[in-house]
């Protein structure tokens, strides 16, 4: 599942269980053992990988990392526009001091995604 909203919007994981009320507790794929509760206005199902006998795999197996690879650019990009927006709200606090110093951390998590699609990127133009 890809979260499309909210403060997790680009993070990507697997849905561990069920609440009443269109939530839904995600198991984020992050490494860690985050789990979030999440509405499903703001999940977007991600394509299963076909698991395919013919002799074609290695091009299904392409697509399939090509297909991943495009996710990941989609989830970097969100968290980019949700970036742009933070940066909006820190321009109009008035305790500046503050402001300087979460924009600091958020400068630094904008270059780091800068990278994350500059990475993602190179890999989508090797596999054509």
């Amino acid at each position: 599942m890809l979260v499309t909203g909210g403060e997790y919007r680009g993070l990507s994981g697997k849905i561990d269980s069920c609440i009443p009320g269109g939530y839904y507790i995600l198991k984020l794929f992050k490494g860690d053992s985050h789990n979030v509760l999440i509405n499903a206005s703001n999940l977007e199902l991600l394509p299963e990988k076909k698991v395919t006998t013919s002799t074609s795999d290695a091009k299904s197996t392409s697509n399939w990392e090509s297909l991943r690879l495009r996710i990941h650019m989609k989830a970097a990009k969100l968290r980019l526009d949700s970036y742009s927006e933070e940066g909006k709200r820190l321009s109009q606090l008035q305790d500046k001091t503050k402001a300087k110093q979460r924009q600091e951390k958020l400068d630094n998590e904008i270059n780091k995604t800068m990278k994350v699609v500059e990475n993602i990127q190179r890999r989508l133009n090797q596999l054509g």
